[in-house]
C-alpha cells in the first residue's frame, strides 16, 4: 500500500475515534481530530487548495482577522455597571471569538478526506450515534433517577459535570443546557431512522434501531426545548417526504411556530396533553404571556441585532459584546442574537457573514438536487443514509437561525463535519457523472 493511502487509512480510523468521543469527551475528540487534520492536509493539500468552494471561507477568515486587528486598534475596553449588573468587554474578545470560526473552517476542509464516499459517511453516522449513548443514559438517569455529578470514568480522564434539575427544567444529560441537549439529539435522530430502514440489518439490529428511535424521540421531548421539538417534527417530512413542496412547507410552518408563538397554541396543547406530567411545562413553553415584552422575543432580539449591524455593517461590534449593548438598550440580559448569521455579522461585519452563509446555502441547494432528484441509479439503502445526512445538517442549520447552540464545541464540530459530508456528496456525484 502506498504511503499516502496508508496515511489516509490511518487518518480515517483516527477520525472515527474522534467522532465516537465527540459527545462524551470533546477534549479527547479534539486531540484525535487534530491528528487526522494534520494527515489530511499533508496528503491532500493540493486538492484542498484547488477546491473553489473553500475560497469564500478562506476569504472570510482573512477579513475576520483584519477586522479583529481594527477592533484592537480602534475599539476601547468597556467596564460598566448597569442596574447592579457589571459588564466588561475587551477588543481581545474578538481574537477569542475567532476560535469559534477559523479552526472550524479548516476542519471542514480537512474532514472531507474522511467522508469522501457513501461508506465513509455511513460509518461516521454510526460512530456518531454510538458515541451519543452516554447522552441518553445520563439524560434519562438525570431526569428519572436524579443522577447528578460530577461523574467521572477512566481515573477522572473524562468528567461529566451533570447538575441536578430544577423544577420545570428539561433533560440535559452531558450538556449544560436543555437546548444544547435537544440540538445534539436532533443531529443523530435522522440517522437512527436511517438505520431502521437499512434492509441489510438482521432482526436483532432492527430491534436495537427501534429502541433507539423511541429513546431519542422521548429524550428530545423531555428536553422541553421548543427548537428541539421543532427539529423532531421537521425531520420526518425532510427524511421521508418525496414532494419538495411539502418539505419547504414543513420548514416554513416550523419556523413560523418557533418565532411567532401563536396565542391559540397553549389552549390546543392543553386539550391534547392532559396525560403529560405537569413538570414538563409544555403549555408554558408556548404561552405568549411569558413573552409580553417585545425585547424578550426572538424577533425583538433579532431586530435589535439587525439595527446594531446597520450602524456598523463593515466592522461589527466585536465578539461577545452583544449582551452589553442589548442590556444597555433593554435592561434584559441576552447572550446572543439567536441567529447565527446575525451573530457573525454583529461580531465581524456583513462581509464574512455573507461569504460563509452564501457558501453554506449554495452547498445545501446543490446537494438537495443530487440527493432528492438524481437518485434513480443509487440503491435505496444508500440514498436513505444520504438523505439522513442532509436532513441532520438542515435541521441543525435551521435551528441556528432561531437559536444558537453553535458555541458548544460538540455542536459546532458536528455542524462543520456534516457540511464537509455534504461537500463530499457533491464531489462524489461530480466524479461519477464524469465517468458515465
Amino acid at each position: 500500500m502506498p504511503n499516502r493511502l496508508r496515511l489516509l487509512f490511518i487518518g480515517k480510523k483516527i477520525f472515527l475515534i474522534g467522532i465516537f468521543f465527540l459527545a462524551s469527551a470533546p477534549f479527547i475528540s479534539a486531540i484525535f481530530f487534530l491528528f487526522c487534520l494534520v494527515i489530511s492536509f499533508y496528503i491532500q493539500f493540493p486538492k484542498i487548495h484547488k477546491d473553489k468552494w473553500n475560497y469564500p471561507l478562506a476569504l472570510a477568515a482573512l477579513i475576520m482577522i483584519i477586522i479583529t486587528l481594527i477592533h484592537n486598534f480602534y475599539y476601547i475596553e468597556i467596564e460598566t455597571e448597569i442596574k447592579e449588573k457589571f459588564f466588561s468587554w475587551s477588543p481581545t474578545s474578538s481574537w477569542i471569538g475567532l476560535a469559534n470560526w477559523l479552526p472550524l473552517f479548516f476542519s471542514y476542509m480537512g474532514f472531507q478526506a474522511f467522508l469522501s464516499n457513501k461508506e465513509d459517511r455511513k460509518l461516521c453516522a454510526q460512530y456518531l450515534v454510538a458515541g451519543s449513548m452516554p447522552v441518553l443514559v445520563t439524560g434519562f438517569g438525570q431526569y428519572f433517577f436524579d443522577w447528578h455529578g460530577p461523574l467521572f470514568i477512566f481515573n477522572k480522564l473524562i468528567i461529566w459535570f451533570q447538575y441536578p434539575l430544577e423544577d420545570g427544567q428539561g433533560l440535559e444529560g452531558l450538556f449544560s443546557n436543555q437546548n444544547y441537549a435537544g440540538c445534539w439529539l436532533n443531529i443523530i435522530w435522522p440517522f437512527s431512522i436511517a438505520f431502521f430502514f437499512d434492509k441489510s440489518l438482521n432482526i436483532f439490529k432492527k430491534s436495537i434501531s427501534i429502541s433507539l428511535i423511541i429513546s431519542l424521540s422521548v429524550a428530545i421531548f423531555l428536553t422541553s426545548s421548543r427548537s428541539a421539538w421543532g427539529g423532531l417534527l421537521l425531520t420526518l417530512p425532510l427524511l421521508l417526504g418525496k414532494n419538495i413542496f411539502l418539505l419547504v412547507l414543513a420548514a416554513i410552518i416550523v419556523l413560523f411556530v418557533q418565532i411567532n408563538l401563536n396565542s391559540h397554541l397553549p389552549e390546543l396543547i392543553r386539550k391534547f396533553t392532559t396525560f403529560i406530567p405537569y413538570n414538563l411545562n409544555l403549555i408554558n413553553e408556548f404561552n405568549p404571556a411569558n413573552y409580553e415584552n417585545f425585547s424578550e422575543t426572538r424577533i425583538g432580539i433579532m431586530s435589535f441585532a439587525a439595527k446594531m449591524i446597520l450602524e456598523k455593517p463593515f466592522l461589527g461590534w466585536g465578539a461577545a459584546s452583544f449582551s452589553y449593548y442589548n442590556f444597555l438598550e433593554t435592561y434584559i440580559y441576552t447572550g446572543h442574537p439567536h441567529n447565527l448569521f446575525l451573530e457573525l455579522a454583529y461580531s465581524y461585519g456583513f462581509l464574512p457573514s455573507i461569504l460563509v452563509f452564501f457558501n453554506i446555502i449554495s452547498l445545501c441547494f446543490i446537494s438537495l438536487k443530487i440527493i432528492y432528484f438524481k437518485t434513480t441509479s443509487i440503491a435505496f439503502k444508500e440514498i436513505f443514509y444520504e438523505k439522513a445526512w442532509w436532513t441532520s445538517f438542515i435541521v441543525l442549520f435551521i435551528t441556528q437561525m432561531i437559536d444558537i447552540q453553535y458555541f458548544d464545541i460538540r455542536i459546532s464540530l458536528a455542524f462543520w463535519i456534516l457540511l464537509a459530508g455534504i461537500r463530499s456528496i457533491i464531489r462524489e456525484n461530480n466524479i461519477q457523472a464524469k465517468q458515465i
